[in-house]
């Protein structure tokens, strides 16, 4: 004997929506808005860098590469955290293992 139950339904593909696509579209974009802004501070930062370590410019692009591999395997590793626990708890830990921190004057 057959099954029939499997073959009576019809199959579904099942699309993300308009509004889903968007929303994805605008939190890669932010993402990688922010992984720029993070690269672009970290150059901002080199004459300082420089002029405190005291190295030449082939020395400077080792410090830029160095913390975009350190940042990208970071962000790596909080997706793959992300992927295993579930976003939302992977972000309540992260937030909750930052020290709370209060300013001096209050």
């Amino acid at each position: 004997m057959t099954d029939t139950r499997a073959s009576s339904r019809p199959e579904t593909k099942s699309t993300p929506s308009k509004f889903a696509s968007s929303l994805t579209l605008a939190a890669v974009s932010l993402g990688y808005g922010v992984v720029q802004l993070d690269v672009t501070i970290v150059n901002t930062a080199l004459n300082a860098i420089g002029m405190s370590l005291g190295g030449g410019v082939s020395e400077l692009q080792w410090v830029v590469s160095a913390y975009t591999i350190a940042f990208a395997a970071f962000i790596l590793t909080a997706g793959a955290l992300g992927d295993r626990i579930g976003a939302k708890r992977s972000s309540w830990r992260a937030l909750r293992s930052l020290p709370q921190r209060r300013s001096p004057a209050l």
